[in-house]
């Protein structure tokens, strides 16, 4: 199926009219069925990358012990990390 497909026309005409939750579940569901085939999950559309790097991103922001590293530090662990410590 190709990505200009009649079917894949339809389904992205449907998602660009939900709201942002409902298009997670859509989503969500389309991830059961995929897993639930024998094709591989590695065929992961770089669109769903995306939005699972995103919530890895916001869950990450959320802990507390994240929000007090500052910026100094984070220089910090770059700079150390170029230099091979």
């Amino acid at each position: 199926m190709t990505l200009n497909s009649p079917i894949v026309e339809a389904i992205n005409q449907v998602l660009l009219n939900l709201a942002p939750e409902k298009q997670q579940e859509v989503l969500d569901f389309a991830e059961f069925i995929l897993s639930r085939s024998n094709i591989s999950t590695k065929l992961k559309s770089k669109a769903v990358l995306v939005q699972e790097l995103r919530g890895v991103f916001k869950e990450l922001q959320s802990m507390p012990e994240i929000q007090e590293i500052t910026e100094a530090e984070i220089m910090a662990e770059i700079d150390a990390y170029r230099q091979g410590k």
